[in-house]
């Protein structure tokens, strides 16, 4: 029994996820409230409310549900490092363009996130801006071994490549969400994560 209850849970969450990313999608984060996606889901406020303390929490899972096995395998290169790290940092970028090319949940996730950024009700602490913090320091994290190394292009620092890598990807993926048409992203996915590991390469 407890089994089954544990399981239901799980499938009114993701259910409640799934509400979420479509009201979002429609109306755009601001203009969703916990109650309608409850409503959507079929569920009781209570129940939203037991799985997800905020709007925001909410945001975040629907990322973390999208993106998670890709930012496990780079939490994994930060944290055991790896001799080859810029070849294994391009490899990773090539694979999430893929699935930013090539799976329709992925894109929804992602434009959903781009609007998010800029609502100072969805930035309080723990917000959104701190998770874009933290992806610039866990890649400032990624390149401090690779600076040791020698591997970087004279007078680079760690953090001036991450701020590259970050900024060429967000703007990859902004133009990318905005009008699908203005690169075949699917096919040049591999020649685009070479291009950014030359920018920083030796």
């Amino acid at each position: 029994m407890a089994r089954r209850t544990k399981e239901d849970a799980e499938k009114t969450r993701l259910h409640l996820l799934e509400s979420a990313l479509k009201l979002f999608s429609e109306k755009g984060p601001a203009k969703v409230t916990l109650a309608e996606i409850a409503r959507e889901a079929g569920a009781t406020r209570g129940a939203i409310y037991w799985h997800f303390k905020d709007k925001n929490e909410l945001l975040t899972c629907l990322w973390d549900e999208a993106i998670a096995p890709l930012e496990k395998s780079f939490d994994d290169l930060v944290e055991l490092g790896s001799v080859q790290p810029l070849e294994s940092l391009e490899s990773l970028i090539s694979e999430f363009l893929l699935q930013l090319a090539t799976d329709t949940h992925t894109r929804q996730v992602f434009r959903v996130l781009e609007q998010s950024f800029n609502m100072q009700e969805l930035n309080e602490e723990h917000g959104l801006v701190q998770l874009r913090c933290q992806w610039s320091e866990s890649l400032t994290k990624f390149f401090q071994p690779v600076e040791k190394m020698g591997f970087l292009r004279d007078g680079l620092t760690a953090e001036i490549a991450a701020f590259l890598i970050m900024s060429s990807v967000e703007g990859l993926i902004s133009y990318h969400l905005a009008d699908e048409r203005c690169i075949q992203l699917e096919s040049n996915t591999r020649l685009l994560a070479q291009i950014y590991m030359q920018m920083v390469r030796k």
